[in-house]
Formats: C-alpha cells, structure tokens, sequence
C-alpha cells in the first residue's frame, strides 16, 4: 500500500506544475513570435518565396501569389516546375537535382499564361526536420 503523499508534498508537486506551465507559456509565446517575425519577413519581400518538397510546392508567400496568380491552396501541391514556360523545364530541373545555388534566368509563367523574364534561385534546407528546397524568383522585366 502507498503511502499518501503529506500537505507539504502536495504543495511542492504543485508548484513544480506552476512552474512547468509558466515554462510551457514562454515557450509557446517564444514560437508564436518567432512565426511572426518569419511570416512578415516573407512577406515584406519583393521575391516570390516558395517552399517545395521534391518539387512539388508546400508553400508560397503573398508576393508568389501577386505575381504568378495562384493563391495558396491552388499552388500548395502544384508541381514547381509548372510557373516556369516548357522550354525551361530541363534547366530547373537540373538545377533543382544538382542542388545549384547561384541565380540563373528563365521564363516565369503566370496563372493567366502571361509570361515574364525572371531570376531564379533555389537552396536547400532543412524544415521541420525534412529536406525542403527554398527558391526565390525574382520578376527582372525592368531590368530586361
């Protein structure tokens, strides 16, 4: 038979618990604020960001979706290699297989067909413990 625990105990026990949950507020008040400092970084950035896991895009920022026209639930699950024109297709995907890291220019295809000249530019990571490609295109028209 257990011995039943005595006052002093039971006030120590919770106060360990008093604690651990103003540890688990902080935490989650710490990530709540980190995610937005993410978030408005993305999307203050004049770049499209786009978030992929063999090739097939896992997110987007705003500013993807202003320039190519796909919002996020059309473009979550898209193969990534569908915003770029046809004729580009084998350069991306080079590129995205050999893990090539330096700025390259191809033909951006928007959600209406229009086309654009843009700077790609892709890296790989690792997010929430798996491997994810980052790319940012940048829409070069001006500079064209």
């Amino acid at each position: 038979m257990s011995k039943k625990p005595t006052y002093e105990e039971l006030e120590q026990q919770i106060l360990e618990l008093k604690s651990l949950e103003y540890e688990r507020k902080l935490s989650e008040d710490a990530l709540r604020k980190s995610e937005e400092r993410m978030k408005v970084l993305s999307e203050a950035s004049f770049e499209a960001i786009f978030l992929s896991e063999k090739g097939i895009c896992v997110d987007q920022n705003g500013t993807a979706e202003m320039m190519f026209g796909f919002t996020h639930a059309e473009a979550v699950g898209k193969p990534g290699i569908e915003w770029i024109v046809p004729e580009d297709h084998d350069l991306v995907i080079k590129n995205m297989q050999s893990g090539h890291e330096r700025p390259y220019e191809v033909t951006a295809l928007r959600k209406d067909g229009t086309t654009f000249p843009c700077e790609i530019q892709g890296k790989m990571t690792i997010y929430q413990t798996r491997p994810r490609r980052i790319t940012s295109l940048r829409d070069i028209t001006n500079r064209k």
